[in-house]
Parts: structure tokens; C-alpha cells; sequence
């Protein structure tokens, strides 16, 4: 670990609350913004994401597909990856829009 030395030399008690008040707000910056990258990889696991990989092997083609209304849908193609503890279909593709028809009877 690297230890930070800083070489100030404060007048007052007032220059010696400036400094430390500054020194706090940059340790919680950078505290924050480790906490939010790794915040930011734990959001929520989506179930066809995850059920498209259920019988499949790790870096296996998957895809499934998402309905939106309207008679459309989303593709989503990918390969399966385990990402916090879950094996779900990762999307490497670029999202495919489907037109759903009736079926004929």
C-alpha cells in the first residue's frame, strides 16, 4: 500500500480545518465511486436471460426472445456466462426486432 504524504503547513486552526475537511471529501469521493462500480454489477438477474442457459454449457450460443406488445418482440442472442454466481445468457448481438403474426388455424 502507498502511503500518501502531503506537505502542507497550515497557519491557523481555520487553514487546518480547510484541509482536512478537503482531504475527507476526496476519501469519500473515491470511496464512493469504488462502492458504485461494484454496486453497479449486482443489479437484478433477468429470469429469460437466465432460463436460455439452463441446459446449456458456459460460452454455449444462446438467445431468447422478450415480448413488447404492440404484436412485437425482442431477440436477444448471446453466449452463456456466470456472472455473480448466476448462469445467464449475455448478449453480444445487436437486439432483433420480430414482427409476431397470428397463427393460422
Amino acid at each position: 500500500m502507498t502511503n500518501l504524504v502531503v506537505n502542507i503547513k497550515p497557519k491557523t486552526l481555520h487553514q487546518v480545518l480547510l484541509v482536512s475537511r478537503s482531504l475527507i471529501a476526496v476519501l469519500c469521493t473515491v470511496l464512493y465511486t469504488i462502492s458504485a462500480a461494484t454496486i453497479a454489477h449486482e443489479g437484478h438477474i433477468d429470469k429469460d436471460a437466465q432460463l436460455a442457459c439452463t441446459e446449456k454449457a458456459l460460452r454455449e450460443s444462446c438467445e431468447y426472445v422478450k415480448e413488447t406488445g404492440d404484436k412485437t418482440a425482442k431477440l436477444y442472442s448471446g453466449y452463456c456466462q456466470k456472472i455473480s454466481h448466476n448462469k445467464l445468457c449475455v448478449r453480444n448481438q445487436p437486439i432483433k426486432t420480430i414482427v409476431l403474426e397470428p397463427l393460422d388455424r
